[in-house]
C-alpha cells in the first residue's frame, strides 16, 4: 500500500514523497504558496532494487541498465523516454573477461544526437581525454 511523507520547510515549501508497497520512493512533488511542482512523476525498479527508470516532472526520463555484477552498464537521459531524443548517454566498460570492479572506460554522448564526446580511463584509473 503506497504511503506519503510530507515535509514542511521553514520557507513554507512542502515536499511530498510517495512510497510504493516496498517502501521505495515512487513520486516526489513540492508546493509553495499554492503552486505544485512534480519533481519525480514515476520510478520503476530493476530486480536488484536499483532504479531502472526515473521519470521527471520536466518530461525527461533517466533509464539505467545493469550488468551481471549489478554495476551500472549504461544510463541515459531522454525526453519522454524516447530513444530518438537522448540528451546524455554513458556506456561504462567494466571489462568483460576480468571485471574486478575497476572501471576500464566510459563512452559519453552529450548534447543530443550528433554531438559525441568521448572519455577514457587510463590503466590506473586516471582520466584521459
Amino acid at each position: 500500500m503506497p504511503i506519503s511523507l510530507f515535509v514542511t520547510y521553514p520557507s513554507g515549501r512542502v515536499v511530498n514523497t510517495t512510497y510504493d508497497g516496498s517502501g521505495r520512493p515512487s513520486q516526489v512533488s513540492g508546493g509553495l504558496n499554492g503552486s505544485t511542482i512534480n519533481y519525480v512523476t514515476a520510478v520503476s525498479y530493476a530486480p536488484n532494487g536499483a532504479e531502472a527508470l526515473v521519470s521527471l516532472g520536466n518530461g525527461m526520463a533517466q533509464a539505467f541498465s545493469y550488468n551481471g555484477r549489478l554495476q551500472v552498464s549504461s544510463w541515459n537521459a531522454a525526453l519522454n523516454n524516447d530513444p530518438g531524443h537522448i540528451y546524455l548517454m554513458e556506456n561504462l566498460d567494466w571489462g568483460a573477461a576480468n571485471d574486478n570492479g575497476n572501471l576500464n572506460g566510459v563512452s559519453e554522448y552529450n548534447g543530443g544526437p550528433g554531438y559525441p564526446a568521448f572519455l577514457a580511463l587510463a590503466g590506473v584509473t586516471r582520466m584521459t581525454a
